[in-house]
């Protein structure tokens, strides 16, 4: 028969490993979108800067470019 120390010994070490897995895949997967992220903005900002510059205003990167009557990007 097991003894109630062993018993909750492992039931805490149970919990123990299985919060350490969770917290780790949450971390990894917060880690992996952020950096997700970023890449699609600079995606898109090359996009714009690409196949936008020449009409609109994109921020910073052509602040006098553009043509007048287009929108900007700002």
């Amino acid at each position: 028969m097991i003894g109630s120390s062993d018993y909750s010994a492992s039931e805490g070490e149970s919990i123990s490993a299985m919060f350490r897995c969770l917290f780790g895949s949450y971390l990894y997967y917060t880690l992996a979108t952020a950096a997700l992220a970023d890449d699609r903005v600079l995606q898109g900002f090359d996009l714009a800067r690409e196949l936008c510059a020449r009409c609109h205003v994109i921020g910073d990167y052509n602040r006098l470019g553009g043509i007048g009557n287009s929108p900007s990007f700002q």
